[in-house]
């Protein structure tokens, strides 16, 4: 799969002031053993303030995957095969987050797997906005959230 670079058509798909961040990841082993691994990149998604695809793209990870994590990431060995790997990726979504609001869930998760950092006054991370914690400290699991917020 080619990475979508939405930036045509009827909808406004350009990066705006705020975007939202998703990464996938799967398991990589830790050297020899495979019950020991890492998570890397394998799916980054960027959308824009209006809620349009501004990037949508696969990973390939350079070490051998041993736990796509399906159930949870929706990524299949097939989604990776062709896809581009990492340094592009990497490098396309900090041209992307440059200066940009970035609006997402456990960002530090995120940006560990893109090797990115941003300035703080620029992240806004619902797993620490305390209106969302648990008790004003504990990140809650985004479904819940999600549950909670958008469901009442």
């Amino acid at each position: 799969m080619q990475p979508i670079l939405a930036n045509k058509g009827l909808f406004n798909c350009s990066a705006t002031k705020y975007v939202a961040v998703d990464c996938e990841m799967v398991g990589v082993a830790i050297g020899t053993n495979t019950n020991r691994q890492k998570s890397v990149l394998a799916r980054a998604t960027v959308v824009n303030e209006h809620l349009n695809v501004v990037y949508d793209t696969f990973v390939r990870p350079e070490e051998k995957v041993v736990d796509f994590r399906t159930w949870v990431s929706g990524v299949r060995p097939r989604h990776l095969n062709k896809a581009p790997r990492f340094e592009e990726v990497k490098e396309k979504i900090a041209e992307l987050l440059r200066d940009k609001i970035i609006v997402g869930h456990a960002l530090n998760n995120d940006f560990k797997v893109l090797e990115h950092s941003h300035p703080q006054h620029l992240i806004r991370d619902t797993a620490k906005y305390p209106p969302f914690t648990k008790d004003g400290k504990s990140a809650r699991s985004l479904k819940n959230l999600s549950k909670d917020i958008l469901v009442s």
